[in-house]
């Protein structure tokens, strides 16, 4: 879900002007999106709402089409918790302009789950870079299924240490229009990556945190029981 998006500003402000087809395959410890895991295991998802137990391993996949005018497609499939109806298979459309060392990418994003159309969503995102800071702003009319809309915002910078390695570190914050109806509240989310890159693999390792919390139809709040994760992930991009 989601995960590429980021990614795609990045690739289309130095993308030479000529169409080019990318494509990922991606292991990672777990799917976390936005600090909440997103694959919780089948024994916890009747009990537990996702970020309260431990998630699974993902695999995960994406393929990308940039053209020479700016304009991309993409697709991303990846394994979900069964409270999604098991996998998540999203399409996006965005166009990308860059300016020296600026960029700008509007994208429109549709999350797909096809065994659960109810939390099928659509997102609109604006993304915006200089050099190595990125700013993300993203509006979600309905919130995966439910009636409450979320506005996110995500700044992160890639600290290069040499041509191989970064460290990212990212802060977001998720609010909702009513976080009766969305079940969650409006909360804060942080990363910071170790990522290594070398001949088409990156690997990296993230501590991932949230302050997000449960929230009942009468809007008492809960605390998630497990915030903070350390994840794992390696990419080959094709």
């Amino acid at each position: 879900m989601k995960k590429f998006v980021a990614a795609t500003t990045v690739l289309l402000a130095s993308a030479p002007c000529f169409a080019k087809v990318s494509s990922t395959v991606t292991l990672t410890s777990e799917y976390v999106w936005r600090g909440i895991s997103q694959n919780i295991p089948a024994v916890s998802a009747s009990t537990n709402p996702p970020g309260n137990s431990a998630g699974v391993p993902s695999i995960q996949g994406s393929i990308d089409y940039a053209t020479e005018f700016g304009l991309s497609f993409g697709l991303f499939v990846s394994n979900v918790t069964p409270g999604f109806g098991g996998y998540e298979f999203d399409q996006y459309v965005a166009y990308n302009k860059a300016f020296g060392d600026f960029g700008i990418t509007g994208t429109l994003y549709r999350y797909g789950y096809p065994a659960n159309n109810v939390a099928t969503s659509y997102e609109a995102i604006i993304a915006g870079s200089w050099k190595d800071l990125k700013l993300q702003l993203a509006y979600m009319p309905e919130y995966l299924g439910t009636k409450a809309a979320s506005y996110y915002a995500n700044l992160s910078y890639a600290w290069k240490l040499d041509e191989k390695v970064s460290i990212v570190p990212a802060v977001g914050y998720t609010t909702f229009s009513d976080e009766k109806v969305a079940l969650l509240s409006n909360y804060l989310d942080t990363k910071v990556a170790l990522q290594y890159a070398n001949e088409g693999w990156t690997s990296e390792i993230a501590y991932i945190d949230s302050d997000v919390k449960l929230v009942d139809a009468a809007g008492l709040k809960t605390d998630v029981e497990r915030n903070e994760k350390f994840v794992f992930s390696i990419t080959k991009t094709f």
